[in-house]
């Protein structure tokens, strides 16, 4: 692991990869959807080797991170997630017992958006931006019920795979 001090946000760069694997994981999902929008089976197993292998393996975390978050971090990256898997029961939930996929989708999409508010604490103010440009994905989407849902899978796949890879790269020494 890389050691520095001051650094505000330790793991922007490992919350990066994070964000071009899950990008890409939701594109590859969205091509192979057919009639579940994002296939997943897909969706699923990306989710779960992304999160084992990105955020687990020590190579990562050597090459990638500044050090371990605050207390204060870990406790709002905690509370992040969970929010994001309440917040996917409340938007989703109902259409997935009315079978309507594609509402379905867009409250998980949302809902992970949403998320991305409060885990600018832990990975950087730039989350905040990346929440608003997938809300607004989500929310021209669910206006636009003509417009095939594959479109907003790609954008949604692609926002997260630029904001990844602008993770990468802090802007300042102090703002990694």
């Amino acid at each position: 692991m890389l050691k520095e001090k001051n650094i505000k946000y330790p793991n922007k760069r490992v919350f990066g990869i994070w964000l071009i694997w899950i990008g890409l994981i939701v594109i590859i999902g969205t091509i192979f959807g057919g009639k579940f929008m994002i296939n997943p089976i897909i969706f699923a197993l990306g989710f779960i080797v992304g999160k084992i292998v990105i955020f687990r393996m020590t190579f990562i975390k050597k090459h990638l991170s500044y050090g371990p978050n605050s207390k204060f971090q870990s406790n709002i990256n905690t509370i992040s997630i969970l929010m994001m898997f309440v917040l996917i029961f409340l938007f989703s939930g109902k259409y997935i017992m009315m079978d309507d996929l594609r509402m379905t989708w867009f409250g998980a999409l949302l809902a992970t958006a949403i998320h991305f508010i409060t885990s600018a604490f832990v990975y950087g103010k730039q989350l905040i931006i990346l929440s608003i440009l997938l809300i607004l994905n989500v929310f021209i989407g669910i206006f636009n019920s003509n417009i095939s849902f594959d479109y907003f899978g790609y954008i949604d796949g692609l926002i997260k795979i630029i904001f990844g890879i602008f993770l990468l790269v802090p802007a300042k020494a102090n703002d990694r």
